[in-house]
């Protein structure tokens, strides 16, 4: 039941590799001319997983929840930029009745006793961003980067309650839109894939940016 728990809670989404060759098709795009700067900001968005899990017969699975972000870098005047970052990419849950039933890969699964678990994942890394000019204030965002993630999964039957802990390295990606509002804010909406052990979990989000020197 463990294993497939933490499975059924992350998504393949086969971002990585059509990000990697969208930035080596854009490198010869121009970008504009400007000071080294560092920077923070944060991120507040919806993280979603893959439907390996399917509802039937009282058994309910909640695919969705708010997720956020923060980080810090260091952009380049070559339009690049260096960022570390931390990542709460929210829970999942799943519960249903004794005798209820629910479809993972194919299998049907049947409870014996009532179930409620739930799956949380947080993780940090770092990623570099390149940047291509799309209008005046309004540039492209591309990430790859690397990132530490761990995961705290808890079950609860009657009488009885379990919690498991894992984690592992995995590879990140992202793609976004950056306009700038001010001086030294940005406006952010984008996309980021978070792998976990084979598999990924995404991310939808809005954010700001504040530059400083």
């Amino acid at each position: 039941m463990e294993i497939g728990l933490k499975h059924s809670l992350t998504q393949k989404t086969g971002i990585l590799a059509p990000i990697m060759l969208m930035m080596a098709s854009m490198m010869s795009l121009p970008t504009a001319v400007m000071a080294d700067q560092n920077y923070v900001g944060l991120l507040a968005g919806k993280s979603e997983v893959d439907i390996k899990v399917k509802s039937l017969n009282g058994a309910a699975y909640d695919k969705t929840s708010r997720a956020s972000s923060i980080f810090m870098g260091r952009e380049f005047d070559d339009g690049y930029s260096v960022e570390l970052f931390y990542t709460n990419l929210g829970s999942t849950k799943l519960q249903g009745a004794a005798g209820s039933s629910y479809i993972y890969k194919g299998e049907t699964i049947t409870l014996d006793s009532a179930l409620s678990a739930n799956l949380r994942v947080r993780t940090y890394g770092v990623a570099a961003k390149y940047y291509v000019d799309l209008r005046e204030r309004t540039r492209m965002s591309m990430k790859l980067g690397m990132h530490k993630w761990s995961a705290k999964m808890g079950a609860r039957v009657p009488g009885a309650s379990t919690r498991v802990k894992f984690d592992g390295t995995d590879a990140m990606a992202g793609i976004g839109v950056e306009h700038e509002t001010g001086e030294n804010a940005v406006l952010m909406a984008g996309f980021d894939s978070y792998g976990t052990d084979g598999e990924t979990i995404s991310l939808a989000y809005l954010g700001l940016r504040f530059n400083f020197d």
